[in-house]
């Protein structure tokens, strides 16, 4: 029995240095290969990504405080109009830690004109109409989180109707041209998920409409020359569905 138990012992070494060979060249290579079935954590708030191009809508209202003055016979005209907006924006924009800068173009549809009984010429209507505004906008911003805080400021141009008009036609005129001016704006957007957000948007805008002549209609009998000016605030919601090329992904400040 004595010359038997070295024999057993080498055995069990043998059993046990072939049981841990086939492991050992994979510990050597690394560690295995991830479970894709395995839960993997959400990511970390404040990783969202505000760089990209964007494209979406807005709806809200506005109102439009218009001032104008007529020549002939010299008159000033005050009056006030509001109206439901729809419209569209197209911007690009470019996120630095949580600084953001872009650009946008925006336009906008709204009935934002006005009427008023002359004082001068009793019977007639002064009445002012602005429907279709363009705005092209820089913007400036600061990112927390899944949330943007911006500011605005740039061109704006809007087509304007001036009219003056009379039972049976004999006193209208009327002119019509777009005209430039400026707005001004600062809004708040959130990011619901990665390619959409929405926000809220208040703009202030003022037009000059400078001094144009009126044309008499066919059967007017009067022209004269108008000039004056409007100012619009409009509040607006917003949603924007983004595209993300990869040069517009965030960078850190060197």
């Amino acid at each position: 029995m004595r010359t038997q138990a070295p024999h057993i012992v080498e055995g069990f070494a043998l059993l046990f240095l072939a049981s841990i060979l086939p492991t050992l060249p994979a510990a050597a290579d690394g560690p295995p290969p991830a479970d894709p079935y395995r839960y993997s954590p959400p990511p970390v708030a404040g990783e969202y990504n505000w760089s990209g191009i964007y494209l979406g809508g807005h709806v809200g209202g506005g109102t439009a405080a218009w001032d104008r003055q007529i020549n002939d016979p010299f008159e000033r005209i005050l009056h006030h109009g509001e109206s439901a907006e729809v419209g569209a924006q197209l911007g690009v924009q470019k996120q630095w830690n949580s600084l953001l800068l872009g650009a946008e173009v925006t336009y906008t549809w709204g009935d934002l004109g006005a009427s008023t009984n002359s004082a001068a010429l009793p019977g007639v209507t002064r009445s002012s109409d602005l429907n279709n505004l363009l705005l092209l906008a820089g913007r400036i911003g600061v990112t927390w989180q899944d949330y943007l805080a911006y500011t605005k400021v740039g061109y704006a141009t809007a087509e304007i109707a001036l009219r003056s008009s009379a039972t049976g036609g004999l006193l209208s005129s009327s002119s019509s041209a777009w005209e430039p001016g400026w707005v001004a704006g600062l809004g708040i957007e959130y990011a619901l998920r990665p390619d959409i957000t929405i926000g809220v948007e208040y703009d202030y805008i003022h037009l000059d409409a400078g001094v144009r002549d009126q044309i008499a209609t066919p059967i007017g009998i009067v022209g004269g020359r108008v000039s004056g000016g409007v100012e619009v605030q409009s509040i607006l919601a917003r949603l924007n569905f983004k595209f993300v090329p990869g040069w517009l992904e965030p960078v850190p400040f060197r």
